[in-house]
């Protein structure tokens, strides 16, 4: 049986592996390593096979499992997965995923873990050496980005794109946890200025109770 890719809209030519597309329940080991990098140049960017905006929501799941569906393509068409997976190592996985219909996708979403974020990203497909490496861009951040490449072993020899500055590799990391920590990472500066504002705002009006209550205090203590 082939080994299956991620339900990805980038050109089959460019893949190293057989692609099927399907509609039904399929189960596979994703091996994959993950790397942050810094953010890279349009042209770069430009030069990708293709690009797709994905929405991915993280559900309740089981200990040990980490479920999501996701909506993803581009020029208003957009297909649906519902994917679970199970962490073996680091590295390694076991992925369940099926796609979905829209009305499923709407119905799973009241599933959603409250205590995840909603992940909205670009995903860039770059072609490098027979292979397809992933770039994910996120909005909240202008200089970095995450980089993915799928493998059909643990030990498996990469060249990575030399186009591309790899900032560190995070493959041992949970994908989740990975996420939590982009959400917390430092605000473009519009969000950091409304931030100091309300900060302010907050403080003054302290300010403003602490002299109240004083004057009222010393009112107390002239009669």
């Amino acid at each position: 049986m082939p080994r299956l890719h991620k339900l990805d809209f980038c050109p089959p030519a460019y893949y190293n592996r057989s692609i099927n597309n399907v509609k039904d329940n399929y189960e596979h080991y994703e091996i994959e390593r993950r790397c942050l990098i810094a953010m890279p140049d349009e042209a770069v960017l430009s030069a990708c096979a293709e690009r797709t905006d994905i929405v991915q929501t993280y559900l309740a799941a089981q200990p040990g499992e980490t479920a999501r569906v996701r909506m993803r393509g581009a020029n208003g068409s957009y297909t649906y997965t519902h994917t679970v997976k199970t962490r073996i190592t680091a590295a390694r996985r076991v992925e369940c995923e099926r796609e979905i219909t829209a009305a499923a996708y709407a119905g799973l979403l009241k599933t959603a873990d409250p205590q995840k974020h909603v992940i909205r990203k670009s995903r860039y497909c770059l072609p490098y050496c027979g292979r397809v490496f992933e770039i994910d861009v996120f909005p909240f951040w202008q200089d970095r980005a995450i980089m993915e490449i799928e493998l059909d072993d643990e030990n498996e020899n990469v060249a990575f794109p030399t186009q591309v500055h790899i900032l560190k590799e995070i493959t041992a990391d949970g994908r989740s946890s990975t996420f939590f920590r982009f959400a917390s990472s430092p605000q473009p500066q519009s969000a950091r200025a409304s931030a100091a504002i309300s900060k302010s705002a907050v403080i003054f009006f302290i300010f403003i109770i602490n002299c109240i209550l004083r004057s009222s205090h010393l009112g107390l203590m002239t009669h």
